[in-house]
């Protein structure tokens, strides 16, 4: 008998209530997830793009446009990371870290709209 084994890639849990911020509207709760997944992308290319230029600013700004999302996802490792992120002798772990947590948020706003 053959049988084969599928490996999904693993979602990260949201610990966010989109009750309390969408008060029952599914069309709200699919725009704010919307625009939480954009706050993600941008920062993660805000990441990529203060490194390859050498300016944390741009990191640093995107942090702040993102504060809300941050505070919403409830996410400590995420906010963990990108404090870290912020400092100039942030662990070279946390570069990775910090997009594969970005990839698993989007994935798990993705399917929870």
């Amino acid at each position: 008998m053959n049988t084969r084994t599928i490996v999904s890639k693993p979602k990260r849990a949201l610990l966010i209530d989109f009750e309390l911020y969408a008060d029952n509207d599914p069309d709200f709760k699919r725009e704010l997830i919307t625009l939480m997944i954009d706050n993600l992308r941008e920062v993660l290319a805000a990441y990529k793009a203060s490194v390859k230029q050498s300016e944390p600013d741009i990191f640093s700004k995107a942090c702040h446009k993102m504060k809300t999302t941050l505070v919403m996802l409830e996410d400590p490792e995420l906010t963990a990371v990108v404090e870290d992120l912020k400092r100039p002798d942030a662990e070279p772990g946390n570069v990775s870290r910090f997009g594969k947590i970005i990839a698993e948020l989007i994935e798990s706003l993705s399917e929870a709209k």
